[in-house]
């Protein structure tokens, strides 16, 4: 669709390429994100989900830490004076509990965020948001810059105070499992292997050599060979050759002949 994937703020550019087989290029859609501060935008590469695939179930998360209790509390008590006193069990549990949900509703947040971003605060979100909308309208919006300062200071200190909070519980007193393995993760950090398997005629390849050799197999022809001259021929490759001429002896010529046998074959001197 001719949208860019750089934007600066003189030109707007597309020095990108997606490759895709002839199969795929009518079930993928392609499209440039503006959700990094990066002046190269990501670019998103969809494929439009089989028949048969399963949903993942819609699963609603509570935050309690960022429960107001005092909210809460004085929502719910003057809820409560003001109702009557119930005569009936069944009528004062349903006023109760459609206090209690109006309260939660109003001081517990809830939901499920589609894309979770890794310490990422909620105000760096908000902020972000507000950026791509700016970026969107206007890409040479001055306003653009500030905002990419603000977010990577509030990810920093978010960073910084999750950091302290886990220091806080990495000591002696709560275990030393904790803190011997926090120590480990600083000497040796753990790598991540985010390499996913790909798929090519039957073969499964993670690894980029593999998956350039599986890939470029695709469009050229590999002629049969003789699995009898093909043994042949890696046994001669592991043989010792050191540019020397062969040379046979008289003694070794006739040590082979006289271990040869006698062919059974069908020949003129047959029966003679």
């Amino acid at each position: 669709d001719e949208a860019p994937t750089r934007v600066m703020g003189t030109c707007n550019s597309s020095p990108d390429i997606t490759i895709a087989s002839g199969g795929l290029i009518n079930s993928i859609t392609w499209r440039p994100m503006l959700t990094l501060a990066s002046h190269h935008l990501p670019i998103i590469i969809s494929i439009e989900k089989p028949p048969d695939f399963v949903s993942v179930y819609n699963r609603t998360f509570i935050n309690f830490k960022k429960v107001n209790w005092v909210g809460f509390r004085e929502f719910t008590e003057s809820i409560f004076n003001a109702l009557p006193i119930p005569t009936d069990v069944c009528i004062g549990e349903r006023q109760f509990r459609k206090v209690i949900a109006a309260a939660t509703a109003r001081f517990i947040p809830a939901g499920r965020i589609a894309e979770i971003r890794l310490n990422f605060p909620a105000e760096a979100a908000v902020l972000s948001n507000k950026r791509d909308t700016l970026r969107h309208a206007d890409p040479w919006d001055p306003r653009i810059r500030d905002l990419n300062l603000e977010i990577r200071r509030m990810v920093n200190q978010h960073k910084r105070t999750k950091w302290i909070e886990h220091l806080k519980f990495c000591n002696l007193s709560t275990g030393v499992n904790k803190l011997w393995a926090t120590v480990k993760a600083l000497s040796n950090p753990k790598r991540h292997d985010d390499r996913v398997e790909v798929q090519f005629n039957g073969h499964a390849a993670s690894d980029p050599k593999n998956c350039a050799s599986y890939f470029s197999r695709q469009f050229t022809l590999h002629p049969s060979v003789d699995k009898a001259k093909r043994c042949i021929n890696q046994r001669l490759r592991k043989m010792s050759n050191n540019c020397a001429p062969l040379t046979f002896t008289d003694e070794e010529v006739q040590g082979v002949i006289s271990k040869a046998k006698s062919s059974r074959s069908i020949g003129p001197d047959w029966g003679g």
